[in-house]
């Protein structure tokens, strides 16, 4: 065939796509009830990054709430424009009455999305943002959903002041899991082995958490080494902080943000490396402490899961993390808004106001945790409890087939 004639059987195939999209999204979205009751989940599952994680404990809700369901790789539902010879009638097509979006709108485009997926049904999306503006990028693609939902008050008073799509506060489960998706309770957390990371067996280990992909602006990893300096001078032998890092290429070549800081030294550890959720979970089991003196969060994941594990928390009390704070299940940092010229990626709209953590009083937090023991156990006992009762599978599937439900049979 000639590259020519190929190049013709594509731009018709592209036609004929279009040509059904057209007639698809003819379909009203009040039928969707003449669909089957279930949903749809348009979501990544096979890497370790915060969105496929999201999708396999999603997954896990509808499992447990025994919602009928399918999973589809946003990826394989793109039109394959370099394969021609397959036909519109060969694309997914989704059987039940909701579909749920999973994937970020910054890193996927949903409009080139079959609207078979689509029309006729009643779709929902899980878009969380960390500002207080929603990007044009997220405002072009709400057109297509008929609800978010929200993790946090945060986040949806950030959809109110941006878009008139409808909002639900729907709960983000916090609790950590086994490989086969059943929850870890908490007393299953015993002490393991801190060799498999190379920590200390004789130290308290502080813990925070952060990425190059989610921005060290953002996450304040620096800010927790500051602070942690205050409260341990170097040379001391009684405490070390883990600083877990993903091994991206940025942050390989940004390492130099740690290690040329003054307060760095050996009792700080910097663990480079991608973890399954097991191998996490145990990372968590192996510290003390989880210390997020974050400048913004959407929800603040790693603190709610490292509570649901019974860790006591130092937590920056602004944006979404102050949904599950209390005064007696962790300790909150104060902070002064300023303005953020350089949020650290590109997505983050610049001079938009964050959160800058007290790091005296983060310290002190510190010394606290570590000299009164009786006050880490009381912190990491209630953490445990509040987190469990709102944000587990079994709590979360509950609200979502009671909201599902209501969508239904209204």
């Amino acid at each position: 065939m000639t590259t020519s004639f190929l190049a013709t059987l594509r731009r018709l195939r592209s036609k004929s796509l279009r040509a059904v999209d057209r007639i698809e999204r003819k379909v009203p979205r009040r039928g969707f009830r003449s669909r089957p009751f279930g949903v749809t989940v348009v979501g990544p599952t096979q890497s370790h990054f915060s969105r496929a994680v999201m999708t396999r404990r999603y997954v896990h809700c509808l499992e447990s709430a025994g919602i009928p369901f399918e999973v589809l790789d946003p990826a394989s539902c793109v039109r394959p424009l370099r394969r021609w010879f397959r036909y519109p009638y060969r694309r997914p097509r989704g059987r039940y009455a909701f579909t749920l979006l999973l994937s970020h709108p910054l890193f996927f485009d949903h409009r080139a999305l079959p609207g078979s997926l689509l029309n006729g049904r009643y779709v929902m999306a899980h878009w969380i943002w960390e500002q207080t503006t929603l990007p044009e990028r997220m405002l072009a693609q709400l057109e297509l959903v008929d609800e978010v939902w929200i993790a946090s008050e945060f986040v949806r008073e950030t959809y109110r002041n941006s878009t008139r799509t409808s909002t639900v506060l729907m709960p983000q489960v916090a609790t950590r899991e086994r490989q086969d998706g059943h929850d870890i309770e908490p007393h299953d957390g015993g002490p393991t082995s801190r060799s498999r990371f190379g920590i200390p067996e004789d130290r308290f280990v502080f813990l925070t958490i952060a990425s190059a992909l989610s921005s060290h602006v953002r996450k304040n990893p620096v800010g927790a080494m500051h602070a942690f300096r205050a409260a341990f001078p170097h040379g001391q032998r009684e405490a070390v902080l883990v600083i877990k890092l993903l091994p991206t290429e940025g942050e390989l070549g940004d390492l130099g943000v740690f290690t040329e800081d003054p307060a760095f030294g050996p009792d700080v550890h910097l663990l480079v490396e991608s973890l399954t959720d097991d191998e996490m979970t145990e990372l968590l089991q192996t510290c003390a402490c989880f210390v997020s003196l974050h400048r913004n969060e959407g929800f603040g994941l790693g603190a709610a899961e490292a509570m649901s594990l019974g860790l006591p928390a130092i937590i920056t009390a602004w944006s979404g993390s102050v949904d599950y704070m209390t005064d007696t299940n962790c300790l909150a940092v104060p902070f002064t808004l300023r303005r953020i010229e350089d949020p650290g990626l590109p997505w983050y709209a610049p001079g938009l106001e964050w959160a800058e953590p007290d790091l005296e009083v983060a310290a002190s937090y510190m010394r606290r945790v570590f000299d009164e023991p009786d006050l880490a156990e009381r912190l990491g006992t209630q953490g445990r409890i509040d987190i469990w009762n709102a944000y587990s599978v079994e709590a979360v599937g509950r609200a979502i087939s009671t909201h599902l439900e209501s969508l239904y049979r209204r």
